[in-house]
């Protein structure tokens, strides 16, 4: 759960994020996130875009560190 307490003249609220990881083939895994629609679109629409940002950054991080293992074989 994370606490939505940052909007203006909005009562703070719980809003629910789900992950789950899958393990694929080849020591590959995949990431599925989930999360509750907030009190309204745009404060949706930004949470979508900070989580999918968020996302990114793991990703390019792990793309980085698969590369340099790799190299160290």
């Amino acid at each position: 759960m994370n606490l939505a307490d940052f909007i203006p003249g909005i009562d703070p609220y719980e809003v629910e994020t789900r992950l789950s990881l899958t393990e694929l083939a080849a020591g590959s895994v995949r990431v599925d996130l989930q999360l509750d629609a907030m009190h309204n679109e745009f404060y949706t629409s930004m949470a979508t875009q900070g989580w999918e940002m968020e996302m990114g950054k793991l990703a390019a991080v792990i793309e980085t560190r698969g590369l340099r293992n790799r190299g160290r074989t």
